[in-house]
């Protein structure tokens, strides 16, 4: 997918990303290489999650292979949430490399 074109921002992710000092670009390359993307049984939605950027973002799919980003969360401890959440089955591992491990 060609992340520039294939995503739109609310205006809630985009309100936080200001207020938060977070750059669109920051964004999408976490949209680009994520090292964990998750799916969110309670919102129905996908987590992508940088350990090395320190973001968790949140994007809902639309038709046509789009993404909505929804909202984008900085997080010192990224693998703590991802642990936290996948030990109450909350988040489910996507398939792939990139959705089956925690790394610290």
């Amino acid at each position: 997918m060609d992340v520039e074109s294939g995503v739109r921002f609310t205006r809630h992710a985009l309100e936080r990303m200001f207020s938060r000092g977070i750059a669109v670009e920051m964004v999408l390359d976490v949209l680009r290489r994520p090292d964990l993307r998750l799916f969110d049984v309670e919102a129905d939605t996908i987590v992508y999650a940088s350990t090395r950027r320190k973001l968790i973002v949140v994007v809902a799919p639309e038709g046509g292979g789009k993404l909505r980003v929804v909202t984008v969360i900085p997080c010192k401890r990224v693998d703590v949430l991802v642990r936290r959440r996948l030990s109450s089955g909350r988040w489910i591992p996507l398939g792939g490399a990139q959705g089956n491990c925690v790394r610290s």
